[in-house]
């Protein structure tokens, strides 16, 4: 569904005319407030992504994609030299390598913070690498959907970032506030009832897809140590 879409159905729902530029521009914000708000109740598993780092030699200091909300610990591999990571803190660093002069393979990474020139999230690789072209991937949260306030975001598709039953949500969320603004308090109040319940609704899903009842695979941590034991084949009669 376009995000326009969205919107529309949202104003329909308040009972305000889409075609008039102040709702337009309203029913946008509370869509785009929706979109964090939807972000900020847990960590989705659609939004789930994976990125990579390309090393230059001499080179220590990368950013993250544009679209990274926070990168996740314990997902970090040198893809090139086939091995995982260590997430550390950067004052460690600091205190193993002051002058940051150790160049090598990098085995670990430690964030840095946001930028303040670029507002991309940034990381230090140490040892510093000495190879230039090797990739390292990692995976992160995904940023909420921002629509820019001139609509020539209006029609992003947001099958791409979100859900169909997130989508759905959505417009009870941008009715609701559109009502509160228009003085009509009750139905404000009755529009977030409904969006709450299809949140609750949204998680119950996303929790399948989480995999409770997910096969382990034999690389996995998890796996080490266990033995496994047929007891027995008898079922009964």
């Amino acid at each position: 569904m376009l995000a326009s879409k969205v919107m529309s159905m949202g104003s329909r729902r308040a009972g305000l005319p889409i075609s008039q530029v102040e709702y337009l521009n309203s029913a946008r914000d509370w869509l785009n407030m929706g979109l964090k708000d939807l972000v900020a109740r847990r960590t989705w598993m659609w939004r789930y992504k994976e990125g990579t780092i390309t090393t230059t030699a001499s080179t220590r200091t990368y950013a993250l994609a544009s679209d990274v909300l926070y990168p996740l610990k314990g997902s970090w591999i040198h893809e090139t030299d086939d091995t995982i990571m260590t997430v550390v803190d950067i004052r460690d660093l600091d205190v193993a390598d002051p002058d940051e002069s150790m160049t090598g393979g990098s085995r670990a990474v430690a964030v840095v913070g946001i930028s303040a020139t670029t507002g991309l999230w940034q990381v230090d690789l140490a040892d510093t690498p000495d190879t230039s072209s090797e990739t390292i991937r990692y995976r992160y949260i995904i940023k909420a959907a921002e629509l820019a306030d001139d609509g020539t975001d209006d029609g992003t598709d947001l099958d791409l970032t979100y859900p169909d039953w997130v989508q759905h949500a959505l417009h009870l969320y941008v009715s609701a506030f559109l009502k509160g603004e228009n003085g009509d308090e009750s139905g404000q109040v009755t529009d977030l009832q409904f969006y709450e319940n299809q949140i609750v609704k949204m998680e119950l899903v996303d929790s399948q897809a989480a995999g409770q009842d997910r096969v382990i695979l034999s690389g996995d941590p998890e796996m080490i140590g266990v033995e496994f034991r047929v007891l027995s084949l008898n079922v009964g009669v």
